[in-house]
């Protein structure tokens, strides 16, 4: 037990006690890049939808005049009760 009390006195004078080893600092810096990397991929997919759900704003907006149907881009949408958006597909009644 002396020997064991010795060693760990020597270690921890010489600040070799509780210090990482090399693959241990490789895989803290690993992971450290990957949830950098996880972070900024999130932040690119909130400003992605955030454009897209600008970009399609229009669709969530009811018709006033009581028309359902919607000529845009030479594409024709019906407006969908059920969903309250514009729709490509008619309704089924």
């Amino acid at each position: 037990m002396v020997m064991a009390e010795n060693k760990y006195k020597f270690l921890l004078r010489t600040g070799e006690w509780n210090v990482l080893s090399r693959e241990q600092k490789e895989n803290l810096a690993l992971n450290a890049k990957l949830e950098k990397l996880t972070n900024k991929n999130k932040t690119n997919s909130e400003e992605a939808n955030s454009k897209l759900n600008k970009r399609f704003e229009w669709k969530k907006i009811a018709p006033k005049d009581g028309s359902n149907t919607r000529e845009m881009n030479e594409t024709s949408y019906h407006w969908c009760r059920k969903h309250e958006m514009w729709m490509l597909l008619k309704p089924k009644v």
